[in-house]
């Protein structure tokens, strides 16, 4: 996804009033809705979704051609809310990254970056964990037997 201008003048200038911000979505199956949080003061609408305000980090994993690698998210944990949620749900959720400008937040800079989030610690300060993208490198290829059986057409 290409840049547009603003961001592309905001990214290369010496000093800017533009602002951009992280767009973080976890989902899960169990939960009723996603939740979507915002790295800023103020809760933010984007695209139609409320993004609420709330500190988080994001660490994106390093782009390597020999491996996949894994990036870590944290958010802070200020409202007990987050904890109990993620504590009623049985496996990883998927959490989607996006980055806006703050001026412009309809349209997407960058993202979604889709990750599976593998929680590995929760305590009274904070919930964190690795960013996983989807495990691709395990799956068979082709994903199917071209047999008579299975492609009847092919003999």
């Amino acid at each position: 996804m290409a840049l547009n201008k603003a961001a592309k003048i905001a990214l290369f200038a010496p000093q800017t009033s533009k602002v951009f911000l992280t767009l973080l979505t976890i989902d899960h199956a169990d939960l009723g809705a996603p939740l979507r949080f915002v790295n800023d003061n103020v809760d933010v609408t984007s695209n139609g979704d409320l993004y609420s305000a709330f500190p988080f980090e994001v660490i994106l994993p390093p782009e390597r051609a020999d491996e996949l690698t894994v990036g870590r998210l944290r958010i802070d944990n200020i409202d007990r809310g987050i904890t109990s949620t993620l504590r009623s749900i049985s496996t990883a959720p998927s959490a989607a990254i996006q980055v806006v400008l703050s001026s412009d937040p309809d349209t997407v800079q960058l993202g979604p970056l889709n990750f599976t989030w593998r929680i590995a610690d929760y305590d009274v300060s904070t919930v964190e964990g690795d960013l996983r993208f989807e495990e691709l490198l395990g799956e068979p290829f082709p994903g199917d037997r071209v047999t008579p059986n299975t492609f009847p057409g092919v003999f």
